[in-house]
């Protein structure tokens, strides 16, 4: 699968070989997957299971999940607010792909 096997090179680059089975992977899909047909996105997320299931990182299926919206809402405000460092910023998703 490209696109995880791309994610494992970008984390090796800058998590350090001792800490990686600490280090937790956590993949949460959003409006893209949504809108695909069940059976693709179980195709999907049965495909990152078995990549980072066999990988040194910290990997736990259930981690890994098609999220609805207002989840994919809370947590961009919560990025925001970690960047920031402003809990009375606001945050606009203009994405356009949710449903």
């Amino acid at each position: 699968m490209h696109y995880s096997s791309h994610s494992s090179c970008y984390t090796d680059k800058y998590i350090p070989e001792d800490d990686r089975p600490s280090t937790a992977i956590c993949l949460k899909a959003t409006a893209g997957l949504r809108r695909l047909p069940d059976i693709d996105q179980r195709f999907l997320i049965s495909s990152v299971h078995e990549h980072f299931g066999g990988s040194e990182y910290l990997f736990l299926p259930s981690d890994t999940a098609v999220i609805p919206g207002h989840e994919e809402a809370l947590y961009d405000y919560m990025a925001v607010m970690v960047a920031m460092d402003d809990a009375s910023m606001g945050v606009l998703d203009m994405g356009g792909a949710s449903k």
